[in-house]
């Protein structure tokens, strides 16, 4: 079946105009996802879709005879249409033209939703046919943490889920997320770990890092992740429209927004320092240190990129013990000791020095 043949089964799915095979089939065809041959559209073709049944609908109600049957035992003539009988025609037809556009339009609307949402997690499946899967939920009110066959760390939030390989494959190791976790993976660069969720997926060799899928976001706490859109996310590809990927670092965040098409890195809200500089609280006692080595030691801590919009005057030093703060609190105090301030843009913070005398 050609995709204009399949358009026409919806259309006639949609009239109760198909056999009883052709219903199944239209009624099964989520179902085909786990086949090679399965038919996709793109959104050209999807809005064709809907123009053209929206306008056989008026196509339909604009050629309905008008037809009136004079009962022959009226003894009064049958009188002409007047502009307020043709008008209150004119009304019903409208009415019905609108009823039945929004009967089309939520058919198809519900009809692609169901198959679109759970494309990606049907695609893992088909992808992991050879392996025995396992799924786990997080049913209870706190998180709960799981041990994979590789030894990785999974805490799953609420309300989250996962679909596994009981034992993984030689080559990757895959996993399907709903929800929000944790992932502290461990280290095999021959065998990379992939997560996929319905919006992304996220590829690393060893580190830690939280997926949360409200927001499309992935968090780096330790080690480099490579976050790209799962291809598989949508049933209807629009050609050209592949998002390209982003390498986060720790303490980096990446948020895809599927109106726009992109994936944007940015700070996580609360850096955290390096972990193998992290031993309990980082000391940060100054004492009229200069600015610079100031920036330069919390950039190298927290493993982030600190830039000075304007020279540093050699005047500009730095006194005061900033080691049980975060980072923008140590920001803050740093540029307010010398009339300054910062600016977070992207992955990269901008200083602005002041008047250091």
């Amino acid at each position: 079946m050609n995709k204009k043949s399949f358009l026409d089964l919806l259309d006639r799915y949609q009239h109760q105009h198909c056999s009883e095979n052709e219903k199944l089939f239209v009624e099964h065809w989520y179902e085909s996802l786990d086949q090679e041959d399965v038919v996709l559209l793109n959104e050209t073709e999807l809005s064709a879709m809907s123009d053209n049944i929206i306008n056989r609908l008026y196509e339909n109600i604009a050629h309905q005879p008008r037809s009136f049957v004079a009962d022959s035992s009226l003894s009064q003539p049958v009188l002409p249409l007047t502009e307020t009988t043709q008008a209150t025609v004119r009304s019903i037809n409208w009415t019905r033209v609108s009823v039945a556009a929004s009967v089309a339009i939520a058919f198809i609307a519900s009809f692609l939703y169901v198959m679109n949402y759970n494309s990606s997690r049907h695609y893992f499946e088909r992808d992991n046919k050879s392996s025995v899967l396992m799924s786990s939920v997080n049913n209870s009110d706190r998180p709960i943490t799981l041990k994979l066959s590789d030894s990785s760390m999974v805490t799953l939030q609420p309300g989250a889920g996962i679909t596994y390989p009981v034992k993984f494959a030689v080559a990757e190791r895959r996993v399907f997320l709903h929800g929000d976790a944790f992932f502290s993976i461990s280290k095999n660069p021959k065998r990379p770990f992939l997560v996929y969720n319905n919006n992304l997926r996220v590829k690393v060799l060893g580190t830690s890092f939280y997926v949360r899928e409200a927001d499309a976001a992935v968090s780096v706490r330790t080690g480099k992740v490579q976050v790209n859109e799962n291809s598989c996310r949508r049933l209807f590809h629009m050609p050209g429209k592949k998002t390209p990927g982003v390498l986060l670092t720790p303490n980096q965040k990446a948020e895809f927004s599927a109106n726009r098409h992109e994936i944007r890195k940015s700070l996580v809200e609360k850096p955290e320092p390096l972990k193998h500089l992290s031993t309990g609280h980082q000391q940060m006692v100054f004492s009229e240190s200069p600015l610079s080595r100031v920036l330069a030691t919390l950039a190298s801590t927290y493993g982030v990129t600190i830039s000075m919009e304007n020279q540093i005057p050699s005047e500009c030093t730095f006194t005061g013990d900033i080691s049980r703060k975060e980072l923008f609190e140590q920001l803050s105090l740093v540029c307010q000791s010398v009339s300054g301030s910062y600016e977070v843009k992207g992955t990269e913070i901008i200083v602005r020095a002041g008047d250091c005398k």
